[in-house]
């Protein structure tokens, strides 16, 4: 065995040799520093001095956060403001993720109203949504957004009935309410709605102007209405008042603030 090891070794030998004679010896990896190059490359491409990196699909940009934000779960987002809070007609429990505000007999500029929710303004232009499930059947109904500066003056907008006090009472409908010294001013404006499905209503407010945008799924927008206040709001928020007949009730999914788009 000792024999047969020495012939192999030169054989073995041999092997190598003719083989780095065909092949030739394995070039080392050029190094760029910050990747490794393949073999045969000695340079990056003359119009860069960094390696070219794989492509990368954007990504896109978060949206901005909300100034303040509460989807009612359970139980209400700190800041809220209560007038003339009444705890057995409002519920966080009964429909789970949603406000539910049975309407008050009383009215705002009677100073009489109960359950009005309210959040201070943010300085600067702000943008309001939120969702409203509501059906109104009786003279004086409504559920929606007020922007309150006062009892005597604040506005509304959302589903009303209004009947028998002429233009524009058109029954059933979305209404815009303007308050002025605690008489009806303009705006005052109704377009007939009568569908039970909920309404998403968003108002873009940039400085005393104030835009109406309704839909039906918060995706397409229908602008409803631009008007102008001579006052100044300090609270925004949500009602459910005016109710003279059997007990009813309104449903908020959400109520957001963010900043107004530019």
């Amino acid at each position: 065995m000792k024999i047969v090891a020495q012939l192999a070794l030169p054989v073995i030998a041999i092997i190598l040799i003719l083989t780095m004679i065909q092949v030739g010896p394995r070039q080392p990896e050029t190094s760029s520093g910050i990747l490794l190059l393949p073999t045969g490359t000695s340079a990056l491409p003359a119009e860069t001095s960094t390696p070219a990196l794989p492509s990368e699909t954007p990504t896109a940009t978060p949206p901005t956060p909300p100034i303040f934000r509460d989807d009612f779960n359970r139980v209400l987002t700190p800041g809220w403001v209560w007038v003339n809070e009444n705890p057995v007609e409002w519920s966080l429990l009964n429909f789970p993720g949603y406000l539910q505000m049975t309407l008050s007999k009383g009215i705002v500029r009677e100073s009489n109203v109960t359950n009005m929710l309210l959040y201070p303004i943010p300085e600067g232009d702000i943008q309001v949504t939120t969702t409203l499930t509501f059906r109104p059947t009786e003279n004086f109904q409504f559920a929606g957004l007020i922007f309150y500066e006062s009892d005597d003056n604040h506005f509304q907008v959302g589903r009303a009935y209004c009947r028998g006090f002429g233009e524009p009472c058109i029954n059933a409908g979305i209404y815009i309410q303007a308050y002025k010294g605690r008489h009806i001013d303009i705006p005052n404006e109704a377009t007939p709605y009568t569908a039970i499905s909920p309404m998403v209503l968003r108002v873009i407010r940039h400085g005393n102007e104030y835009e109406l945008d309704l839909s039906g799924d918060g995706e397409v927008w229908i602008r409803y209405a631009k008007y102008t206040l001579d006052f100044q709001p300090t609270y925004v928020g949500l009602i459910a008042a005016g109710n003279q007949g059997e007990p009813a009730m309104a449903l908020f999914d959400f109520f957001e603030i963010t900043a107004a788009p530019k």
